[in-house]
């Protein structure tokens, strides 16, 4: 196996995992009754990076992922929590592409997806061989996809993430070839008498840290946004969306280091932890605390432009520390 592993749930609670092969076939795996897990079952591909895998409104697991011409492929559940995937089908099948914008252009390590809790099919976006943001979404018939929708920004590099903000648009963080995190909220324009979605315009650049890793957006419990990473220092750092849709200073999350980008959990209830490994090996998880608050609630229509300074603003809390009870590495069970 390559790559990191991807994990979710089915809709009945059952997690699944799911890993590239180096064959470049993604394999899936189930837990059991038991605690045991599932024999990976083989769901073919041709692919070069970890999928992206995302459960809809429907219940329905669905798994995105780039080949090795950049061309995105998906599979899905027939209904939820069922052992039947359909198989791989590619956007190309169901929507032309804009002229003179070539069909084989994404970056194969390069993807991400998010559920649009208004549908039923997964918002996919990834980076073109150009350094520009691309986004794809079923249509509300699901009968087909929209061509692609590029950003008029380039030399975005990485995986990048997006959520749905307070007002409903999505809000999508990139890293820069600087080491910067841009961001650019969801909006459309027409070519060749079609629609184009995408994040058009400059978008805006949140000063004051470089990182080498790719951000990971988060959407707050009263829908207020904020965006992680691990700056080129290897603290894990956190900037939230002030009412008028800037971005306020990067807090820490944890004074020490970290070895590893962060990852996030989202629990039903809208609260949501970060995990990292710091330098020792321990793994360690921060909750942000209600501190935050409404107050970096985005407010509706805002329109975003380029941060020249980051202005003052109090940081956001995190509470939390190691997950092993001693606050040590945590060591392999002894052999019975």
């Amino acid at each position: 196996m390559v790559d990191q592993p991807v994990v979710t749930e089915q809709a009945d609670g059952t997690p699944m995992a799911f890993v590239l092969g180096k064959d470049g076939h993604i394999y899936m795996t189930k837990r059991q009754p038991g605690s045991t897990w599932s024999p990976l079952t083989d769901l073919g591909g041709n692919f070069v990076a970890a999928p992206t895998v995302v459960r809809n409104s429907k219940g329905v697991v669905q798994v995105d992922a780039f080949d090795r011409d950049g061309k995105l492929w998906y599979l899905n559940q027939r209904t939820a929590s069922s052992e039947d995937f359909i198989p791989w089908r590619t956007q190309d099948a169901y929507s032309s592409v804009p002229a003179g914008y070539e069909k084989q252009t994404f970056a194969g390590a390069s993807q991400a997806a998010v559920v649009d809790g208004e549908s039923d099919r997964a918002f996919v976006l990834g980076i073109d061989k150009q350094g520009r943001l691309g986004v794809n979404r079923a249509d509300d018939k699901r009968d087909g996809w929209w061509v692609w929708g590029v950003s008029d920004t380039t030399g975005l590099i990485g995986t990048p993430s997006a959520v749905r903000g307070a007002d409903g648009k999505m809000v999508a963080f990139a890293r820069t070839k600087d080491g910067e995190i841009w961001a650019a909220k969801e909006s459309s324009r027409t070519s060749g008498g079609k629609t184009l979605n995408g994040f058009y315009g400059e978008g805006t650049v949140i000063p004051g840290i470089k990182t080498e890793g790719s951000p990971v957006a988060v959407v707050n419990k009263d829908k207020a946004l904020g965006v992680l990473v691990r700056d080129d220092k290897g603290y894990i750092r956190y900037s939230a969306q002030r009412p008028d849709g800037s971005f306020g200073n990067w807090a820490m999350v944890w004074s020490g280091k970290a070895a590893t980008d962060p990852s996030v959990v989202q629990l039903a209830d809208g609260r949501w932890g970060v995990f990292f490994l710091d330098t020792e090996g321990v793994e360690r998880m921060y909750w942000l605390t209600p501190a935050n608050g409404s107050a970096a609630m985005a407010a509706p229509n805002t329109r975003m432009k380029r941060s020249t300074t980051p202005e003052s603003a109090p940081e956001s809390l995190f509470t939390g520390g190691p997950t092993a009870k001693s606050g040590t590495k945590p060591t392999a069970p002894a052999a019975k």
